[in-house]
């Protein structure tokens, strides 16, 4: 019948008008604050990472990522790493990490 019809279109519209709510405090951020935690590094000297006059590029690559870079990484520093897909954000990790040897330079770690 046509008021069943009508009955049933109004719950979902009521179920929908919810969802939009419920999306809209998602989107502000009134719902869900976003935390990045990070844990509390191991103990170390003040400069436990370092690279110095550093030449980095990707394994198969012929272009060099990042040439006679010098990036000293202190006691308690963070950093964020951004850049477009392809820019060598990975491979500048790989670099730090000691899992991707360098062209040229050193990587300096306190142990």
């Amino acid at each position: 019948s046509k008021a069943k019809q009508a009955k049933d279109r109004q719950g979902k519209l009521a179920k929908l008008a919810k969802n939009m709510e419920a999306a809209k405090q998602l989107i502000s951020g009134e719902r869900y604050r976003p935390r990045l935690k990070i844990a509390e590094p191991p103990s170390c000297g003040e400069l436990p990472l370092a690279l110095r006059d550093a030449t980095l590029r990707h394994q198969q690559a012929t272009q060099d990522i990042l040439s006679s870079a010098t990036l000293p990484i202190s006691k308690g520093m963070r950093l964020i790493i951004r850049g477009p897909n392809g820019a060598g954000k990975s491979t500048l990790l790989r670099s730090l990490a000691g899992t991707l040897p360098l062209v040229s330079g050193e990587r300096l770690q306190d142990d």
